[in-house]
């Protein structure tokens, strides 16, 4: 959709051989690796974030953090956070809710223009 509005499309790889579709520009970036998206970050200035689906929450509080540090650092004026699914009020004692629940509630809290999605 966006393609077909004349926008350009970058998607943040780790894998080269990312099969990406056609006219999506890849650039190289891990959510381990805080460098790699504040290079990519610089590029853009809007973001949609879909966290891979992860239940380890020291591995996801990480990424979340480099998430927010990147954003912070570029001029990234929209981030939409894609949840995947509806967000509870509270946590749920599943944890993979309870760490996207964690996550949208990192990002809110930081200055960072952010939309969350369900």
């Amino acid at each position: 959709m966006l393609l077909d509005k004349g926008y350009e499309v970058l998607a943040l790889i780790r894998d080269e051989n990312a099969d990406l579709s056609s006219g999506v520009t890849a650039m190289y970036g891990d959510l381990a690796d805080r460098a790699t998206l504040v290079d990519s970050f610089h590029l853009v200035d809007s973001a949609v974030i879909t966290l891979p689906l992860v239940v380890d929450n020291m591995v996801v509080r990480q990424w979340v953090e480099n998430l927010t540090y990147a954003i912070q650092k570029s001029n990234i004026k929209k981030t939409i956070f894609n949840a995947s699914g509806p967000l509870p009020d509270k946590p749920t004692s599943v944890a993979v809710i309870d760490i996207k629940i964690e996550a949208a509630r990192k990002l809110m809290s930081t200055s960072i223009p952010i939309v969350v999605e369900c």
